[in-house]
């Protein structure tokens, strides 16, 4: 086995089996969670070579991201125009990675001086524990992390920052109507703190719930990405009036155009497709056969002789 960075999220790997059997040898290689290039935090993606099998992701084997280098544009776009008018950015996150992403792009826009300082809580205790394992793991994150924190100094634990650990810190953040930013999980609004921030916030117009990951079918998450206007939560109905913003250049996942480039660039001898919504395999799977690959959808418990 041999481990490459999979420029995902902190730790991700991409895993290549060297099989040996009667004689002869195959390469086969894992590609299940793909990263992107030019992430602000983890490092692009390792090619692999000499592979003769790859199994890869078809999570957006259909769909494009806006530019990954566009993510700061678009948090602070979200940012200035609810503070403007008084009310909570309320981001719904995954703890691993996503949460210290846009603590780091916070970081960069307020020392910039293209956000003012408001207040910012990651009330999620898993989030908090993971903040510190980034700070720890500088040799896996990129220049752009290492700059600034030469520049700021510990780029996860600032002034304006505050992790919340006690349920009685969070109620308090889920009562107060003063302008912050929240950052909670989960990051598909199923269960996790950020339900009681989206009870109490969800139906004032002064908020924004900013999507900014993957959002499975029939998740809390999709429910609101897809603009309905009533929601369950708890048990009750409440009508959504806070402004709900899909922020599509945050991603770790690459998307049809990163995939199909970066199977061009490994060109490995069969390709097996998993990791996605049935549409979304099956398009890509059509335009990798049409580069000429071969392609394969393999279902559960399906076995196949190499």
């Amino acid at each position: 086995m041999t481990f490459n960075n999979a420029g995902h999220i902190l730790g991700a790997a991409l895993t290549t089996f060297t099989v040996r059997e009667n004689g002869r040898a195959r390469r086969i290689a894992f590609a299940v969670d793909l990263g992107r290039r030019n992430l602000p935090l983890i490092q692009d993606p390792e090619i692999l070579r000499d592979i003769d099998v790859m199994v890869v992701e078809s999570t957006y084997g259909d769909r494009l991201h806006a530019d990954a280098e566009q993510e700061e544009d678009q948090l602070a776009e979200a940012v200035k125009k609810t503070i403007r008018r008084g009310g909570k950015v309320i981001i719904p996150s995954f703890a691993l990675e996503r949460a210290q992403e846009v603590i780091y792009l916070l970081a960069s826009l307020f020392d910039s001086g293209r956000l003012t300082h408001v207040p910012v809580y990651v009330d999620s205790p898993m989030a908090a524990a993971v903040s510190a394992v980034f700070e720890k793991s500088a040799s896996y994150l990129d220049e752009d992390f290492i700059q600034l924190r030469h520049k700021i100094g510990r780029v996860m634990h600032q002034k304006w920052l505050t992790y919340t650990s006690s349920v009685e810190e969070s109620k308090a953040i889920t009562s107060s109507d003063k302008p912050c930013i929240v950052i909670s999980a989960s990051g598909m609004c199923e269960h996790g703190r950020i339900l009681h921030h989206l009870k109490h916030g969800i139906e004032n117009p002064r908020n924004t719930i900013v999507i900014v990951g993957f959002q499975a079918q029939n998740t809390l998450g999709r429910r609101l990405l897809d603009g309905e206007k009533n929601v369950r939560i708890f048990g009750d109905w409440f009508e959504r009036q806070a402004e709900v913003m899909a922020l599509n250049a945050f991603s770790a996942h690459a998307d049809r155009n990163e995939l199909i480039e970066y199977i061009r660039q490994v060109q490995p001898r069969k390709l097996f497709l998993v990791h996605g919504e049935p549409e979304q395999r099956v398009a890509l799977a059509t335009a990798l056969k049409e580069s000429g690959f071969e392609v394969f959808l393999p279902l559960q418990g399906e076995v196949v002789d190499l």
